[in-house]
């Protein structure tokens, strides 16, 4: 386990970042509540005013899920890619016995520890993590990256593209 002692989301903006620790306690200020007003979208992804350049920020793991897959996977125009998960089952039993095991292994990320059996990516689109990854690197819930190429040298684990 690792404890998390630096806040690193809003690390060059350090009013907004206190704006929304007060949020998140129940203590917002009117202040803040107009700040926030004033940067709510009125457009939605795919609609030619919608700022993609801009961090969304969720509520939930699902609403960045169907963000990654609504608005930045269906509506790329570049290389995409479903990758599957590969999942391996450790131990001195016969390969009939894991593939049972496997077959139980739930289609729901809520039951999976946040992990999915596919991964939509897209070349060039911001995806946003909703897991810990690795902390030390700075792979947490909530940080976005960028893919930059698919390699596809794995056998029959990119499934579009």
């Amino acid at each position: 386990m690792f404890e998390l002692t630096e806040l690193m989301r809003q690390v060059d903006n350090k009013d907004f970042a206190e704006l929304l620790n007060r949020l998140r306690e129940g203590k917002q200020t009117q202040d803040g509540i107009t700040v926030l007003e004033l940067r709510l979208l009125k457009s939605k992804p795919g609609e030619p005013n919608y700022p993609a350049s801009l961090a969304p920020a969720f509520s939930s793991n699902a609403l960045v899920n169907a963000y990654n897959n609504e608005a930045v996977f269906n509506l790329s125009q570049s290389a995409k890619a479903q990758i599957g998960a590969i999942d391996i089952v450790i131990g001195d039993i016969s390969d009939e016995l894991k593939d049972e095991v496997k077959k139980q292994i739930p289609d729901d990320p809520s039951k999976t520890m946040g992990l999915y059996k596919k991964l939509n990516i897209t070349v060039g689109s911001k995806h946003y993590l909703t897991i810990n990854v690795d902390v030390r690197d700075g792979l947490t819930n909530g940080a976005e990256g960028v893919v930059q190429d698919i390699d596809y040298r794995v056998a029959d684990q990119a499934l579009f593209g």
